[in-house]
């Protein structure tokens, strides 16, 4: 079992994650279909339905104070 974020280090890695299904916490998000950090947002599909996580918490306005969303360290393949 790998955790997402091992899958974000690299390119390389990111494509190789759509050939994976995740779950959050015992609960199915599907496969990884896209990462939008200008829109704060991780994309899965599943039965043709998108689930977007958060990849960052704190006001949109103030960078300093995001932080990455812990729950993100939580992913893991199925």
């Amino acid at each position: 079992m790998m955790r997402f974020i091992d899958f974000l280090n690299s390119r390389q890695g990111l494509r190789e994650a759509r050939n994976h299904c995740f779950e959050l916490n015992g609960v199915v998000l599907g496969h990884f279909t896209a990462l939008f950090l200008h829109d704060n947002q991780i994309i899965f599909t599943k039965d043709g339905k998108q689930c977007a996580v958060p990849y960052y918490l704190g006001p949109e306005q103030d960078l300093l104070q995001q932080k990455i969303n812990p729950r993100i360290q939580n992913i893991r393949t199925i």
